[in-house]
This record gives structure tokens, sequence and C-alpha cells, in this order.
């Protein structure tokens, strides 16, 4: 061998090792950057802003003509394209992975753990197909178009890319798990801020189930309505507190359509009817049909408003009375004037006397019974025949008892 030959030789041989140096420090620098790229994925907010880091990293592995990332679908569990650069080859790859999927590529490369090359349709590209997997479950799929062909991406490449995608299935997990946890959280909020309030309010409130027709929750005020404890209620029959009526005369028979603002009535604990103001609405709850029934004590209304129509209609008895006084007492001081002229002129044996003397005495008593009428404080009946009248005594007893009631004498 000529000393040209040898020198030709160790330059190659030179070139190689330094080219296969600088690619060996390169895969050792990006192994390096894989916990930072770990750090950095885990503080994305969303699944897009991962698929966006982890094609990042790919970029600096192998040379790509298109980089797609398609994600397992939670509902159907199909995989949906999330990401592809560039965006002019979407088409391109929608046709390529739905013709793998078809033909069973894809469940292939999902066996596999490591990425897998695959011809295009034509025969005229490679792609690699890589799972994005954690230890669990499958996340979804990387698809690549390789610029140059696959035998001359070295193996730590390929190792490289699989700890790419395992942190990005995990880092995808790890989105799915917060976001699953904070929906919880929220929820639970949610639902306190509802109890709080619905166990504020000044309204009852209970919860029924529309199929059993039993009591599964009430706020505060219900309780104090009915008074009882809350252990004591739960699981009660609906018909027991909130519907004295008999089942066959429930709002079942209605089909539990939404009503608002009717009277009904309301059995307590301790067996009073009190009347109350009613609404229910139908609502879900959870996969449960619920009935959500509101009432308002109407005792005190009612007490308001019978106290209003005494009032009313006492005033209508002074009016009357009034006006009946005023219109009576001209012709009875004239009958009364007219019953002493005779009692003077007559003889006391003259059989007329009697008459007349009667004729004062029932003059008198209707002038009492005029006094007591000026005198009326209340609206009281009593029963006559079949029906009910005003009673006078009753409606005066107050002022005529204290008129016979002796004062009080003075030290």
């Amino acid at each position: 061998m000529t000393s040209d030959n040898k020198i030709n030789r160790y330059e190659a041989r030179v070139d190689y090792l330094e080219k296969n140096r600088r690619y060996i420090q390169n895969a050792l620098e990006m192994a390096l950057s894989i916990g930072d790229f770990q750090e950095q994925i885990n503080q994305v907010a969303n699944p897009a802003q991962v698929l966006q880091e982890a094609e990042k990293r790919i970029r600096h592995l192998m040379k790509f003509k298109a980089r797609a990332f398609y994600l397992v679908d939670p509902e159907s569990s199909d995989f949906k394209l999330a990401h592809c650069n560039p965006v002019d080859k979407v088409a391109w790859v929608e046709r390529e992975m739905g013709f793998m999927i078809d033909k069973g590529l894809v469940a292939w490369a999902i066996r596999e753990k490591k990425g897998v090359v695959i011809p295009s349709q034509d025969y005229s590209e490679q792609l690699l197909l890589h799972i994005v997997a954690t230890s669990s479950r499958v996340r979804g799929m990387f698809v690549g178009l390789f610029s140059d062909r696959a035998n001359s991406v070295p193996d730590v490449s390929r190792d490289l890319l699989s700890i790419v995608m395992r942190n990005t299935a995990n880092a995808l997990e790890s989105i799915e798990h917060y976001e699953r946890i904070k929906t919880e959280k929220l929820l639970r909020e949610s639902k306190a801020r509802i109890e709080a309030i619905l166990f504020s309010i000044p309204t009852g409130i209970v919860i029924l189930d529309a199929g059993s027709h039993r009591i599964v929750d009430a706020n505060a005020k219900a309780l104090d309505i009915i008074g009882c404890s809350r252990a004591d209620l739960l699981g009660t029959d609906y018909h027991k507190y909130i519907c004295p009526l008999q089942p066959e005369h429930g709002p079942l028979m209605h089909g539990w359509q939404p009503r608002e603002n009717f009277e009904g009535a309301l059995i307590t604990a301790s067996g009073e009817e009190i009347p109350v103001l009613k609404s229910v609405i139908p609502v879900t709850i959870g996969e449960q049909a619920c009935l959500i029934e509101s009432f308002i004590d109407m005792r005190d209304q009612k007490h308001s408003e019978f106290e209003r129509m005494q009032r009313e209609k006492l005033q209508g008895v002074i009016e009357l009375a009034g006006a009946v006084c005023h219109e009576m007492n001209q012709p009875m001081q004239a009958v009364s004037g007219h019953a002493d002229l005779l009692m003077l002129e007559a003889d006391a044996n003259n059989p007329l006397s009697k008459r007349v003397a009667a004729i004062v005495d029932q003059v008198t008593r209707m002038s009492e019974i005029t006094k007591k009428l000026m005198s009326i404080t209340r609206y009281k009946t009593k029963d006559y025949l079949s029906g009910q009248i005003f009673d006078i005594d009753q409606a005066t007893a107050d002022k005529a008892r204290s008129r016979h009631e002796p004062k009080a004498a003075h030290l």
C-alpha cells in the first residue's frame, strides 16, 4: 500500500471518528436536555402546548418533512389529528393514516414499543410511526415523514425519540389528571355554594326521589317548619309531611309537572296542619330523577289576612251601626216624649197607663241597644237558625265590663 493510500485511509478514518464524536456529543446533550424537556412540558397548560414542545425536540433528533401527532379520543377511542407541521401536509397525513389504520399497520405500531418504519401507499415515501403511551394506556401516535432514507437514522436517535414520546405521554396524562382534579374541585366548590344558598334562604326546600316519592334531602328552613331533625325526615314518604292527601290524589296523578305558587297544606311533626305556598320543579341530579319542592309558611299571612277581613267587617258594622243610631235616635226621642206626656195627663188608675209605661220601657231598651251599637269594638258573630248574625253583646263585652267594674280606691 502506497503512502498516499495510507494517508487517504487515515484521513477518512479521522473524519468518520470526528463525525461520530460530534454525533455522540449531540446525542449526549440531547439526552441531558430530556430532564429539562420533562420539566417544561409539565408546566404547560394544555395538550397542544405539550405537542409543540415535543416537536421542537424531535426536530433536533431526526430530519422529517412533516411531523404529526394523533391523540386518542376518550369517547370514541379513535385517533384524532391534534397537531401537524407543516399544515399543508394535513390532508396527505390524514390519507396515509387512514390507509395504515385499514391495513392494520397502526395496530402493529401500537404493539411495538419503539418506532416502526412504514412505506407510503405509493412506496415513494417512508414514514415513522411511534406510539405515545404511558405504562398504563395509549395516549396517541406520532407520524413522521422522513426527509432521507430511514436506514440513515442512527439507533441512538430512535432511542432518544422513544424517551421523548414517553415523556410526552406522561405530560399528557398529568394534564388530564390535573384537569380531572380541577374539575372535581370546581364541582365540590359549586356544590358547596349551592348548598350554602339552599340552606340559608328563608324558604323550606325538600328534594324528593321521583320514583320512590321519598325525601332525600332538605334545608334547615324545611326542618324548622316541619319541626323534626334531619335524620328523622330523610327517607320518609312524601305524603307523611309534604302532601297530606292520599297518594292517588297527589301530584303523581299529574305526571309531576312543574307547578308554581299554588296553595297547599303541610303536616308538621306534631300533627298540626299548616297552610303553605308551594312550587314543584322536576330536575335530574346526577342520574337520579328528582323533584325540588319549595314551600313558604303562610300562617302569618293567613292570620294577617284574617285580621284584615275582620277589620273590614268591623268597619262596615260600625258604619252601619252609626247610621242606624243616627236615624233611630230622633224617632225614639219623639216616642219617649209623647209617652211622658201621656203619663202626665193620664190618671194612675187608667188602664192605658200600664201600656204607656210598657212603651217607655221598650224605648229605654232601644236606647240601651243604640248605646251598645255606638260602643262596638270588635267583630263577633253567633249562630242563629241556619246561619249566623252579629253578636252585639260580645262585640261590646269589654266596654260593658269596664263600666260595671268597681273603681280602685285611691290611697
